[in-house]
């Protein structure tokens, strides 16, 4: 809805029942293997099947024009840190260590992003402001958040020796992300609706 309502031109992206419920059912099954069965290489074989499920959803909504709109591109990179979630998942029956990058994709690049992007979404959409073009503070904290997903993601898979600084730098990063967020958005929060109307 919001990349076809948003990127200022007519699309229509791709949405699949069969695509919705493997979802949802391959979901089920990996909760169920990773809380009660703990099963390594059953949970890796669902990962891998969510995983190929993700990108065809992902590859399906792509749009050129979502890189022109930050509340866009934002929860698209948001979503491919879920898939790559899964990824690591479905390797970590060979590189154990990728089962806890798994965790740090999902939630730092993956529900940390998509939170931004959707605090950054309502802050300005229910004050009456323009969704399509926010202000650039608020694309540099998704930056910043985006960059700090990499290094607490990607940089220990390509030098680990240095684990312990790469998390300390995207602790800062997260930070930084999230206090640009609250220095935009205060003024905003705190002010009556640039429209005139209640709320």
């Amino acid at each position: 809805f919001f990349i076809e309502a948003g990127v200022g031109y007519p699309v229509k992206v791709f949405n699949s029942k069969w695509i919705d419920a493997s979802s949802l059912l391959l979901y089920l099954a990996l909760f169920i293997v990773e809380i009660f069965i703990r099963n390594r290489q059953l949970s890796s074989f669902i990962a891998m099947g969510l995983f190929i499920v993700t990108s065809i959803r992902l590859i399906g909504w792509h749009t050129p024009g979502i890189w022109k709109k930050p509340l866009l591109w934002s929860l698209f990179i948001s979503f491919i840190f879920i898939d790559l979630g899964f990824l690591l998942i479905a390797l970590s029956a060979f590189i154990n260590s990728l089962d806890m990058l798994s965790v740090h994709s999902f939630s730092f690049g993956g529900i940390g992003l998509a939170t931004l992007s959707m605090m950054a979404r309502v802050s300005l959409g229910h004050t009456g402001r323009n969704v399509q073009s926010p202000p650039r503070a608020m694309t540099f904290s998704f930056l910043a958040l985006i960059i700090g997903s990499i290094v607490r993601v990607i940089f220990p898979l390509i030098d680990a020796n240095h684990y312990l600084i790469w998390i300390a730098l995207s602790q800062v990063l997260w930070i930084t992300a999230f206090l640009i967020f609250v220095i935009t958005s205060l003024p905003i929060l705190v002010r009556p609706r640039i429209d005139g109307q209640f709320g």
